[in-house]
């Protein structure tokens, strides 16, 4: 028998129903107000039970994918990512991290490969593409957390080959204009990034860090086909339609699993509430932090424009200063005659 939304997401409510349960806390009702219209709307429609939420919100992300009842979820995240199935044997915690705290969200852990291998694998939702040197600093400091973890752990017994391959994956909702020269296109999806580093560049020895960098905004733009449980995991993150929510737990059973997970929230208006603001609050931040640095780049690249100016008009200065000194020298080779 097929499904219907309501299967997934919990029997339907009226609009009334779910005001009702909105306004039952004057200090839910007071905040809800406070959201901008289609926000407001989005939440009603998602307490009538007719479509899902925004999972690209921090806070909602945070909620089915943070502590150890969601780890069935993560684990088939990054199995769909690395594309190999894999299980987390434990948490790290997330010290010494480089990524600024406006990133929400961010895990690292322990797996093992169904081949036996093991790894670490580090986590980041971004909601900005990482420039060259972020990416740099987060393969060198995920590098030394594990020297320093194993080296905490061995003791005068530690030696280097202890240490084992990572995987550090990026995903982010905007597109990373910049690759650096060992850029790799991952087969035939286009909205991923592979960068490895190298110990020989000319063989392709690989080192120990391995960095995947997914763009939620290349998939939209290049409307990859759901072929596989990774594209299935996009879609996911950008639409919380009624169709899209119908079809991905009819295909794929964790999703319906999640769906059932992130239905209870229709029933904690003011949790629900509480988190619609928290998303909106960080996409607001993170929007000001890159107006502004986009202002300090055409500033410092205006800055920059004059500088050249100046020193190319010395230089003219210098070679117009030239030019009138060996005109005058003519003139007076010229007058002596």
């Amino acid at each position: 028998m097929s499904k219907i939304l309501s299967d997934i997401l919990g029997e339907t409510m009226t609009r009334e129903e779910a005001l009702d349960q909105i306004y039952q806390s004057p200090t839910t009702k007071a905040l809800f107000q406070t959201l901008p219209r289609q926000s407001q709307e989005d939440i009603i429609a998602f307490i009538e039970g007719r479509q899902s939420i925004p999972m690209l919100f921090d806070p909602f992300f945070n909620y089915v994918m943070s502590g150890p009842d969601n780890i069935p979820f993560v684990t088939k995240f990054i199995s769909d990512i690395l594309n190999e199935e894999l299980s987390i044997t434990s948490t790290l915690p997330n010290i010494q991290n480089v990524v600024d705290k406006i990133n929400y969200y961010s895990m690292n852990f322990e797996a093992t490969m169904d081949t036996g291998r093991k790894a670490d694998v580090e986590f980041h939702k971004m909601s900005v593409a990482p420039s060259n040197k972020m990416v740099e600093c987060l393969a060198a400091n995920n590098i030394m957390k594990q020297y320093n973890r194993l080296k905490e752990i061995k003791g005068l017994y530690f030696r280097f080959d202890l240490l084992r391959p990572s995987y550090i994956i990026i995903f982010t909702e905007k597109s990373r204009a910049s690759k650096n020269k060992y850029f790799i296109p991952h087969s035939d999806k286009d909205y991923i990034q592979t960068e490895c580093n190298f110990i020989d560049s000319a063989n392709r020895i690989q080192g120990l860090t391995n960095i995947i960098i997914i763009s939620l905004e290349d998939y939209a733009r290049c409307h990859q086909v759901r072929k596989s449980g990774l594209d299935a995991w996009m879609t996911f993150m950008q639409s919380y339609s009624a169709n899209d929510v119908l079809q991905l737990a009819t295909v794929f059973p964790h999703f319906e699993a999640i769906y059932k997970k992130v239905s209870h929230l229709r029933y904690d208006t003011q949790k629900l509430v509480d988190m619609y603001i928290e998303g909106q609050k960080l996409r607001y931040l993170n929007a000001t932090i890159m107006s502004t640095v986009r202002s300090n780049q055409e500033t410092l690249a205006l800055r920059n424009a004059t500088c050249e100016l100046r020193e190319e008009n010395r230089e003219k200065s210098k070679e117009i200063a030239r030019l009138n000194k060996t005109i005058r020298n003519l003139r007076k080779k010229m007058s002596n005659k």
